[in-house]
């Protein structure tokens, strides 16, 4: 029965690797995702955002504060009563 462990190791380091490339196809860099959100709604909250993307406010005034360094985003008005803008440049 060497043969049947031998295929059950194969099949489960296939998975694996299989498992490991979907989910590499499918990440999108916490910076992609609060751009995706600020594209649909230019007025979210650090809160907000962080609620949306899953990670803490903290972690996205770093994440925004880097991609206005990157002028990827500009901030329009006020910090209560302004809104994201959201540049082309990549």
């Amino acid at each position: 029965m060497m043969i049947d462990r031998d295929i059950a190791d194969l099949y489960e380091v296939q998975t694996k690797r299989l498992n490991e490339t979907t989910q590499e196809l499918k990440k999108i860099s916490t910076k992609e995702k609060i751009i995706q959100e600020l594209n649909k709604e230019k007025r979210l909250s650090r809160d907000e955002l962080a609620t949306l993307v899953g990670v803490s406010a903290n972690a996205v005034k770093q994440h925004l504060a880097n991609l206005k360094k990157e002028n990827r985003i500009i901030r329009v008005g006020s910090t209560k009563a302004g809104y994201w803008e959201v540049q082309d440049v990549k």
